[in-house]
């Protein structure tokens, strides 16, 4: 009954009025329909979601979260997808978490397309929503779904901005590092061209390809020697490609100590044959 009240509170703030918490006023004024059939009253579905998209498009986030929480309750039963759909991309423009969730618990399509062709993962990645994405992530959402406009990936969205964290979890969530836009962008070239030297450092040790071609020819290490070559030309400072060439040409760590671990574990296999060799 608590819960009621404090629900119908938040709807009177809404439309400015106290009569809207009143049986019988005019439509206008009157949020909800409450059912007195049972003990638990109950907001009509069909009201619901009419009440829910008049909130998202004024940005009532507030009584946005009271409502899809409701819907929730609910189960979402009688919705379209296209309905949840708007749910779930408003969510996740708005960086609201919870409703992220109780969208992906309830199963929502994660993989649905609006506005410019982004899915919500790719949205959540452009706008830097990291606990958004890694929810997304985390329940089933495609990491390598490409923008349908420019062919970027979620990685190439992190990787370009330099969202460590999210670059980190994609790559934890097999997202491809090798992966080319239509223009030819790889997440590796996207993070040389925006100086994110540790982000280079992340995705070559994670194996991208610092050889690999585009349309043109063009490589990541070949487009930073230019971008140096130009550099001095122009009598500019060229240290930040010098340092970016460094990290593309040295060896990742982790395959020198792979090596190393190979080469003590062939020469214990030796000593131990040795051994027994001798033994006899």
């Amino acid at each position: 009954m608590k819960y009621l009240i404090n629900l119908c509170s938040i709807f009177a703030l809404f439309y400015g009025e106290s009569g809207a918490m009143k049986r019988g006023g005019s439509n206008s004024t009157r949020c909800i329909k409450l059912s007195n059939s049972s003990e638990k009253s109950e907001i009509r579905r069909s009201d619901l979601f009419r009440d829910l998209s008049s909130a998202m498009e004024n940005h009532y986030n507030d009584l946005v979260k009271v409502l899809a929480k409701e819907a929730c309750h609910n189960r979402f039963r009688g919705w379209s997808e296209e309905k949840k759909s708007a749910l779930l991309f408003y969510a996740v423009e708005n960086n609201l978490e919870e409703i992220v969730e109780d969208c992906a618990d309830s199963r929502f399509n994660l993989e649905a397309r609006r506005g410019f062709g982004k899915t919500p993962l790719l949205l959540a990645a452009e706008r830097n929503y990291n606990s958004v994405a890694e929810y997304l992530l985390t329940s089933g959402a495609d990491p390598n779904a490409t923008d349908i406009l420019t062919g970027f990936s979620s990685l190439m969205f992190a990787s370009k901005s330099g969202n460590e964290s999210l670059v980190r979890t994609l790559i934890r969530n097999k997202a491809n590092v090798n992966a080319l836009s239509y223009l030819g962008c790889s997440p590796l070239s996207l993070a040389i061209g925006n100086d994110h030297r540790e982000i280079v450092k992340i995705l070559k040790s994670a194996g991208a390809d610092v050889y690999l071609e585009n349309q043109n020819g063009d490589t990541p290490i070949s487009m930073a020697q230019y971008y140096g070559w130009k550099s001095i030309e122009n009598g500019l400072e060229a240290t930040r490609w010098n340092t970016i060439i460094r990290i593309l040409e040295e060896k990742p760590e982790l395959q020198e100590k792979t090596v190393v671990i190979r080469k003590s574990f062939r020469s214990s296999i030796r000593s131990f044959f040795r051994k027994l060799q001798s033994k006899k």
